[in-house]
């Protein structure tokens, strides 16, 4: 994840909005690593704007996960992580931001 912000989040891209399914994913990352990751992800967005990201985790496991990172970057200051059950709600939500 943090190779992916170091590499994505940079120059042109920093500004797209990024929707991420990860319904089918296994994730192995403990509340502090995945603390630490938003937290990173926040500071990098304080130094300037970052577009959203918008998490898909159909499966209770990465719905989990993918919502204790969205607690975390909320805590962390960056209110532009949303998690969805569906494409079609994320998509939604990634709209609002272009009005």
């Amino acid at each position: 994840m943090m190779q992916f912000i170091a590499t994505h989040r940079g120059g042109g891209e920093r500004e797209f909005a990024f929707l991420l399914d990860v319904s089918d994913a296994s994730i192995n990352v403990s509340g502090d690593e995945m603390r630490q990751i938003a937290t990173y992800a926040a500071q990098e967005a304080r130094k300037a704007p970052m577009g959203p990201v918008a998490f898909i985790a159909s499966n209770p496991g990465p719905f989990g996960v993918t919502r204790m990172y969205q607690a975390y970057s909320t805590a962390a200051g960056r209110n532009n992580v949303g998690v969805f059950r569906t494409v079609e709600d994320a998509q939604a939500w990634l709209r609002a931001f272009k009005a």
